[in-house]
This record gives C-alpha cells, sequence and structure tokens, in this order.
C-alpha cells in the first residue's frame, strides 16, 4: 500500500513540465546487508530523493553515503534517528505503545494480571519505542499489572509463531493478556494469498493461542491487515493499532518532491 501511494502521489505531482518517477526497491528478507545494497543501487541510480524504511541503526551508514552523493533521503515507518536524513514519516511510536497499554487493560478487566509481550526485530527504533511506551504506562498506571515476558522474533509467521506458541505460551500458559509489536507476531494464525488480501484463518493455525483466546486470553496488536481484520471478527484480538500504510508512500512522496522543487523544509 506504501507503494500505491507512492506511484499515485507521482501521478499527481507530474504535469506539463514535469515528470514524476517512483522507482520501488525492495528485497524478499528482512537483512541489513539486502537494505544497504538496495540503498547503494539507488545512489547507483542516481536518484534526485530517497524514501527508506530504516531495518536497524545499520542502515544509517548506507543513508549518510546518499545524502554524501548529494540524495536527500526521508525515512519512513522505522527511523533512523543518528543519520544524516532530513525528516521521518510515520505514527509518534511511544503514545501508541501507551494506548497499547491502555487498551490490553481495558479488555482484560480489572485486578491483579500478567501479560507477554512479543516484539519483533531487537534494534528496530520504531519497534523499541512501541515497547519503550507499552512498558512505561504499565509501570506509570497500571501497578496491579506484571510484564512476564518480553521476546523478539525474526518478524516471519514461522519465527514469531515459534516464539509465541513454545516460547511463552509453553512457559506462560496462564497469561491474560498479550501484547504484539508489529503484525507478523500472529501471522501464523492464517494463510494469505500474495496480496495479503484475501485469508483463510483455521483452529490449526497458532492453535495454543487461539485456544488460550477461547479461554480469556486478550490480544492487542499493531497493524490493520485483512487477515488481522479477519482474527478480530472471529474474537481472538481484542484492538488494533493500525497505521497510515498509504501516506508513507503518498506523503512521504509528496514531502520530498516539495523540498526537491520548492525547496520546502522537511518536518524532523
Amino acid at each position: 500500500m506504501g507503494n500505491e501511494g507512492a506511484q499515485l502521489a507521482a501521478q499527481d505531482l507530474s504535469g506539463p513540465k514535469r515528470t514524476v518517477k517512483v522507482e520501488y526497491i525492495a528485497s524478499e528478507d528482512l537483512e541489513p546487508t539486502s537494505v544497504t545494497e538496495n540503498i547503494r543501487k539507488a545512489i547507483e541510480m542516481k536518484v534526485d530523493g530517497l524514501l527508506v524504511s530504516c531495518l536497524d541503526a545499520s542502515t544509517t551508514e548506507p543513508i549518510n553515503e546518499a545524502v554524501a552523493a548529494g540524495i536527500p533521503v526521508l525515512t519512513f515507518d522505522s527511523d533512523c534517528p543518528d543519520s544524516d536524513r532530513l525528516g521521518f514519516y510515520s505514527m509518534a511510536s511511544e503514545p501508541t505503545g501507551q494506548e497499547g497499554a491502555d487498551l490490553l487493560v481495558e479488555a482484560m478487566g480489572g485486578g491483579a494480571k500478567q501479560v507477554a509481550v512479543l516484539n519483533g526485530r531487537a534494534g528496530a527504533d520504531n519497534l523499541e519505542r512501541r515497547l519503550d511506551g507499552f512498558q512505561q504506562q504499565i509501570a506509570d498506571e497500571y501497578p496491579d499489572v506484571e510484564i512476564v515476558y518480553t521476546g523478539n522474533c525474526l518478524e516471519t509467521a514461522e519465527s514469531c509463531g515459534d516464539v509465541l506458541e513454545n516460547d511463552i505460551l509453553e512457559n506462560f500458559p496462564d497469561i491474560d493478556g498479550l501484547f504484539v509489536v508489529g503484525l507478523w507476531g500472529i501471522l501464523a494464525a492464517c494463510t494469505c494469498d500474495e496480496s495479503a488480501m484475501n485469508c483463510t484463518c483455521e483452529d490449526d493455525q497458532l492453535p495454543k493461542w487461539k485456544t488460550a483466546a477461547n479461554n480469556g486470553l486478550k490480544t492487542v496488536a499493531y497493524d490493520t491487515l485483512p487477515f488481522e481484520l479477519e482474527l478480530m471478527r472471529q474474537g481472538y484480538i481484542s484492538a488494533l493499532l493500525g497505521q497510515k500504510y498509504f501516506g508513507w508512500g503518498y506523503d512521504g512522496v509528496a514531502a520530498m518532491h516539495d523540498h526537491l522543487v520548492l525547496g520546502s523544509d522537511v518536518p524532523d
């Protein structure tokens, strides 16, 4: 959806005097070397501007290489705050983590509760900030709520499903709440087509989690993709925290265009 937004922005910003073109570059895996290679590919292409979703702090160096080559960079979704990028487009991560804590406690109800947190790749700026907001809100506002587990997965259905089923629910079968910091945490609960728009969610997919949900476990997660909405319809998820995926592309390209053409500043 981010690419769709970027392509529409290019179309809307093009005219008789100027053609705006967006090249979408992505890799199959979430590996730092792949992200670095893609940024260096963009540098070789001599693009006029670059929008980057940072994997972790390792993305800082290639971003700085692009800026040194005269290519302004905007980050979106996940930031590299110590890089030379112009600005960052995303949800405000800490406040959403705080809201996630409020939603989870509301779903669980009053009294002493135990919760687990499933995070993604360690070191990702947006995920760490979401986690910080969640933990701080629990500590400040909910003294009866105990976080009994916080762990990471590799942001794939297989890795996150294994951590959820075998690390969390095997060792903490009686937890009252689960906070999932990204969509991949419960991706193994469904099967979707390549577009991720058509999904089926069967009982034998993430069975321990679904059994726990049927027995009262409450889950709050990030993102609002179709498979997550289906899981919410089926009663497995209490709340979802959505993002403006389309805006990553549309607003990002528009901001870069205005910076390049009009000299406009970009908010940090």
